[in-house]
């Protein structure tokens, strides 16, 4: 017991003299929101163009039309859905990889031991240089891949929605 709580304030320790001595990592986060905007707009915008595509078949004492839209209409929004959950996988994908090499190259480059403080920092400016040059078509598949499981997962929840609507 006593161990397992040393050890949790040995981590917490190390963790805040990472942060402390890496302070640009606490903007990447927000920089991700930021990237992520345009294109959660830029989505939304044309979801609703692709939802405008539809026949609208007016109701009596409505001001309500009900739009219906054919097969390629569909397909169009999924693929369009798709789009989205892949660069936005992507972004978060680059995100964690950039905190995870910047964490590497501070801690194996002695900062996380007890040698003593180096004078080089580790810089979030060279990992996404490694992100964006070596690691980009690894990142690239592995958000593909959680971009397919994601998109299957919001079929199934249609399929329950419409399930327990009816």
């Amino acid at each position: 017991m006593w161990s397992a709580i040393a050890l949790g304030a040995c981590v917490m320790e190390t963790a805040s003299d990472f942060v402390g001595s890496n302070k640009g990592i606490v903007t990447l986060p927000f920089l991700a929101y930021v990237v992520s905007i345009p294109i959660i707009t830029w989505w939304t915008a044309t979801a609703i163009f692709i939802y405008g595509l539809g026949e609208p078949e007016f109701i009596e004492n409505s001001f309500i039309a009900q739009v219906t839209m054919d097969e390629q209409c569909t397909y169009l929004f999924l693929f369009e859905l798709f789009g989205m959950f892949w660069l936005v996988a992507w972004i978060i994908a680059i995100q964690i990889f950039v905190t995870g090499a910047v964490v590497c190259m501070w801690y194996f480059g002695g900062h996380g031991s007890d040698i003593g403080e180096q004078s080089d920092k580790a810089g979030v400016c060279l990992a996404v240089k490694w992100a964006f040059r070596f690691h980009l078509g690894s990142l690239a598949f592995g958000s593909f891949l959680v971009a397919v499981i994601t998109l299957i997962r919001v079929i199934f929840e249609y399929i329950v929605y419409q399930y327990e609507k009816t």
